[in-house]
Protein backbone atom coordinates (compact mmCIF):
# COMPACT_ATOMS: atom_id res chain seq x y z
CA UNK A 1 0.00 0.00 0.00
CA UNK A 2 1.43 3.39 -1.12
CA UNK A 3 1.81 6.66 1.22
CA UNK A 4 1.74 9.42 -0.15
CA UNK A 5 3.89 11.54 2.75
CA UNK A 6 4.49 15.11 3.52
CA UNK A 7 6.08 17.59 5.80
CA UNK A 8 4.20 20.37 5.12
CA UNK A 9 1.06 21.67 6.00
CA UNK A 10 0.12 23.50 3.23
CA UNK A 11 0.87 20.94 1.02
CA UNK A 12 -1.01 18.04 2.78
CA UNK A 13 -4.17 20.48 2.94
CA UNK A 14 -3.43 21.29 -0.44
CA UNK A 15 -3.42 17.36 -1.46
CA UNK A 16 -6.41 16.85 0.80
CA UNK A 17 -8.48 19.38 -1.31
CA UNK A 18 -7.81 18.20 -4.60
CA UNK A 19 -8.57 14.44 -3.25
CA UNK A 20 -12.31 15.48 -1.55
CA UNK A 21 -13.51 18.09 -3.43
CA UNK A 22 -16.76 16.49 -3.83
CA UNK A 23 -16.48 14.02 -0.63
CA UNK A 24 -16.96 12.99 2.89
CA UNK A 25 -14.66 10.98 4.46
CA UNK A 26 -12.68 10.79 7.57
CA UNK A 27 -8.90 12.29 8.15
CA UNK A 28 -6.89 11.17 11.19
CA UNK A 29 -4.85 13.80 13.14
CA UNK A 30 -2.69 13.14 16.16
CA UNK A 31 0.23 14.02 17.98
CA UNK A 32 3.01 11.86 18.57
CA UNK A 33 5.61 11.88 21.10
CA UNK A 34 9.41 10.29 20.53
CA UNK A 35 11.83 9.92 23.15
CA UNK A 36 15.34 10.25 21.76
CA UNK A 37 18.45 8.73 22.18
CA UNK A 38 19.03 11.42 24.66
CA UNK A 39 16.47 10.24 27.03
CA UNK A 40 16.05 13.91 28.13
CA UNK A 41 14.69 15.26 25.06
CA UNK A 42 11.77 14.21 23.00
CA UNK A 43 10.54 15.21 19.76
CA UNK A 44 6.66 16.22 18.85
CA UNK A 45 5.56 15.89 15.46
CA UNK A 46 1.82 16.31 14.29
CA UNK A 47 0.24 13.01 12.27
CA UNK A 48 -2.88 13.45 9.89
CA UNK A 49 -3.22 10.51 7.51
CA UNK A 50 -6.22 9.74 5.06
CA UNK A 51 -7.36 7.35 2.47
CA UNK A 52 -7.09 8.50 -0.82
CA UNK A 53 -10.03 8.76 -2.68
CA UNK A 54 -9.00 8.49 -6.67
CA UNK A 55 -6.48 5.19 -5.39
CA UNK A 56 -8.21 3.18 -2.28
CA UNK A 57 -5.09 1.44 -1.36
CA UNK A 58 -2.78 4.76 -1.15
CA UNK A 59 -2.84 6.54 1.94
CA UNK A 60 -2.09 10.40 2.27
CA UNK A 61 0.32 11.00 5.20
CA UNK A 62 1.42 14.56 6.81
CA UNK A 63 4.26 14.38 9.42
CA UNK A 64 4.78 18.31 10.40
CA UNK A 65 7.66 17.82 12.78
CA UNK A 66 7.09 20.68 15.88
CA UNK A 67 10.13 20.26 17.81
CA UNK A 68 11.58 19.10 20.87
CA UNK A 69 10.55 18.87 24.55
CA UNK A 70 12.83 19.00 27.33
CA UNK A 71 10.74 20.01 30.58
CA UNK A 72 11.94 23.42 29.74
CA UNK A 73 8.79 26.14 29.77
CA UNK A 74 10.07 28.57 26.70
CA UNK A 75 11.22 25.94 24.67
CA UNK A 76 8.43 23.54 25.31
CA UNK A 77 5.87 26.11 24.86
CA UNK A 78 6.62 27.16 21.39
CA UNK A 79 7.12 23.38 20.44
CA UNK A 80 3.77 23.03 21.83
CA UNK A 81 2.13 26.51 19.97
CA UNK A 82 3.58 24.96 16.55
CA UNK A 83 1.81 21.43 17.29
CA UNK A 84 -1.70 23.93 18.25
CA UNK A 85 -1.39 25.65 14.94
CA UNK A 86 -0.68 22.69 12.87
CA UNK A 87 -3.52 20.80 14.29
CA UNK A 88 -5.61 24.01 14.37
CA UNK A 89 -4.77 24.60 10.80
CA UNK A 90 -5.90 20.84 9.79
CA UNK A 91 -9.06 21.14 11.35
CA UNK A 92 -10.21 24.08 9.68
CA UNK A 93 -9.24 22.83 6.60
CA UNK A 94 -11.19 19.64 7.11
CA UNK A 95 -14.39 21.64 7.99
CA UNK A 96 -14.21 23.31 4.76
CA UNK A 97 -14.40 20.49 2.94
CA UNK A 98 -16.93 18.44 5.12
CA UNK A 99 -14.55 15.89 6.24
CA UNK A 100 -15.03 14.17 9.81
CA UNK A 101 -11.65 14.29 11.78
CA UNK A 102 -11.03 11.29 14.04
CA UNK A 103 -7.75 10.76 16.60
CA UNK A 104 -5.29 8.01 15.40
CA UNK A 105 -2.87 7.15 12.61
CA UNK A 106 -4.29 4.78 9.15
CA UNK A 107 -1.22 2.56 9.08
CA UNK A 108 -0.69 -0.03 6.23
CA UNK A 109 -2.17 -3.17 6.29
Amino acid sequence: MPIVKFNSVEEYLEELRKEYSEETDIVRVTRETRISSNMAISHLTVISTARSTSHPEDIIRLERYCGQLCGHGTIDDKTYEIADNATKALQAACEELALEVRAGVLEPA
